[in-house]
């Protein structure tokens, strides 16, 4: 009855209850320890979980999965998974003392100081690396694992009887090369840098492509059509570079995700500022409406051989009043000159005493020249 009556109520409540459900449901950990004759989690031994438990304590970390041995066993050997909320950077991996000092930081209080009895930056069969390392604490083997695992950093610890460390070594290696869910650390990234820096190359782009067109396409300094035909070279550029940008952005999506963006996200912001970019060098070109005339006399007004749009519909409208002064606004038109043979002359407003005509009289004109 409330779903025929109020659907959009009853969808509403339906999706609030699944939003409700993924809350509280608990994060599946991204990295998982597989081990064949091994107890997990519940079914490990009492000793193992507690003693995973107080390792917990001691790590700071919350504990996402623990195994153990048979809890009939003399020692129950435990391996214990913890997460880290943050991802290990691609510079931890990239000298072995690194990596040992950064497993050391995470599992210092967990050995009481103790320094690492070995230690190794290993590739495992599936291309990823670990830092591993052993440290002797009374008569416990303490085996740790620092693992990348997408954005969060997993740490295996495993402790076995110091005096069982040796029979025990191939299958902990084994254990170790089976991990799943394991990742590439994260590569170094900057947001920022990427999008000031596609900024930086848009406008570089724009300003060499117009000194290129002033130098080699059009020499006679129009800013104009140099803009313009830039503008139209830039903009296939946009949109090559911005398609150019996913192959270099696919390798690093894992960064992108944890810094709050995605390879789609990034190559949008590539490709409008490279838009925004070309509108605005169009505006500036459309802005220097001055040109070149290539017919410009050597002397005069338009020796300069610049001209604008004003000025050319000035000197339209010169042309045509001297050609019509009826056809033209008072402003331009020229001054009517008298007609001497006229009885009854009009002088014209426009008529000054400078403009008036000189009219002799027939007895003061001189006789015309005969031509031979």
């Amino acid at each position: 009855m409330l779903r025929a009556r109020y659907p959009h109520r009853f969808v509403g409540t339906l999706l609030l209850l699944l939003l409700i459900a993924l809350v509280a449901a608990p994060a599946n950990a991204a990295l998982r320890v597989a081990a064949d004759q091994w107890l997990e989690n519940a079914d490990a031994a009492p000793e193992a979980r507690r003693r995973a438990t107080r390792w917990a304590e001691l790590l700071g970390l919350p504990m996402v999965q623990v195994l153990s041995t048979e809890p009939d066993d003399r020692f129950a050997e435990t391996i214990a998974v913890y997460e880290r909320d943050e991802p290990v950077h691609e510079r931890v991996f990239a000298d072995p003392e690194r990596a040992l000092v950064a497993l050391t930081a995470m599992v210092d209080d967990l050995v009481e100081g103790a320094a690492p009895v070995a230690s190794e930056l290993r590739t495992l069969p599936s291309g990823e690396r670990i830092v591993w390392a052993q440290w002797i604490v009374d008569d416990l083997a303490y085996e740790c694992v620092l693992a990348p695992s997408g954005a969060t950093t997993s740490l295996i610890v495993t402790a076995v009887l110091a005096s069982q460390v040796g029979s025990e070594r191939a299958e902990l290696d084994r254990i170790y090369a089976g991990v799943a869910g394991l990742t590439a650390p994260m590569p170094e990234f900057s947001l920022t840098q990427w999008r000031w820096g596609s900024i930086a190359i848009w406008l570089g782009l724009a300003v060499g492509l117009h000194l290129l067109m002033l130098a080699f396409v059009d020499r006679h300094r129009d800013h104009r059509q140099a803009g313009m035909r830039a503008a139209l070279v830039l903009l296939p550029l946009v949109g090559i570079g911005t398609l150019a940008s996913q192959s270099m952005l696919a390798s690093r999506e894992l960064a992108l995700t944890h810094a709050g963006t995605s390879v789609a996200g990034l190559m949008t912001w590539i490709g409008v500022t490279g838009l925004c970019v070309v509108m605005l060098h169009v505006l500036f070109a459309q802005s220097r409406d001055r040109g070149v005339v290539r017919s410009a006399p050597t002397s005069g007004a338009f020796a300069s051989g610049t001209y604008s749009t004003a000025d050319m519909v000035r000197s339209t409208i010169q042309r045509a009043a001297l050609r019509d002064p009826s056809a033209s606004s008072g402003a331009w038109a020229r001054p009517r000159r008298l007609d001497p043979d006229d009885p009854n002359p009009t002088p014209s407003p426009y008529d000054t005493s400078e403009s008036q005509p000189i009219i002799l009289a027939d007895e003061g004109r001189l006789p015309p020249t005969r031509r031979s």
